[in-house]
């Protein structure tokens, strides 16, 4: 193995390293993007919808409630 070889390997392995860098940046611009347009959709239901959001929250904490107390036993 020469020098030169080393040195593109090397290279390589710093363009596949920043590849690799700008395709998580990406990835996470896009999940953070989605996440946001959920937040905002939820938030915008619970605020149109205020007795269902809330008769909703307390029927899932009842039940999570329920099964976790069913498990402990």
């Amino acid at each position: 193995m020469t020098l030169e070889s080393v040195k593109q390997m090397g290279e390589r392995a710093g363009d596949s390293l920043r590849a690799a860098k700008h395709y998580i940046a990406d990835a996470k611009e896009t999940a953070v993007d989605h996440a946001r347009k959920g937040a905002r959709t939820v938030d915008d239901y619970a605020h149109e919808n205020a007795w269902q959001a809330a008769g909703l929250a307390a029927t899932a904490g009842l039940l999570i409630g329920w099964l976790l107390g069913r498990n402990s036993k």
